[in-house]
């Protein structure tokens, strides 16, 4: 019953974004579709962890509480550290083992892989859109450079 409110949680979630035109997330069914499979395969994932870190405590609401603090900062820390040290490889090169290391350590954590996936993804909608501007004006061009030769 749980993973099927989930679902369906995941599922509305999903279409707000559609119906509000959030293109980050729905700018084709097939990135509607991969951020519904991270989005369910996090959530799976996180009510583990949580159940996994939720023995630790004895008082079950301040576990929920910490647990949902912890691991969001977590999962925040670890995706800002691994961007950084991305955008940092580029300068310096010592920094590839690094950056090798940490990306493989916090895989462990749903809240990295989340962050990055939402990063990756909308990455991939920024580079389509760049990509759909310079085409779109470079066949204006070559149109109008075709229309005076003529």
């Amino acid at each position: 019953m749980e993973k099927a409110i989930y679902t369906a949680s995941v599922i509305v979630i999903l279409l707000i974004y559609v119906i509000f035109g959030v293109k980050d997330f729905a700018y084709s069914i097939e990135s509607l579709a991969s951020f519904f499979l991270v989005f369910l395969i996090y959530g799976f994932c996180a009510v583990l962890w949580a159940y996994v870190l939720q023995r630790r405590f004895e008082v079950p609401a301040l576990s929920f509480v910490l647990i949902s603090i912890g691991t969001f900062f977590v999962g925040i820390v670890a995706s800002l550290t691994v961007m950084v040290i991305e955008q940092l490889m580029q300068k310096d090169p010592t920094l590839v083992t690094p950056h090798t290391v940490c990306s493989m350590v916090f895989l462990i954590f749903p809240q990295y892989n989340l962050g990055m996936a939402i990063f990756r993804g909308s990455f991939v909608f920024q580079l389509i859109q760049i990509g759909e501007n310079y085409l779109s004006e470079f066949i204006l061009l070559i149109t109008t450079f075709f229309l005076l030769t003529k």
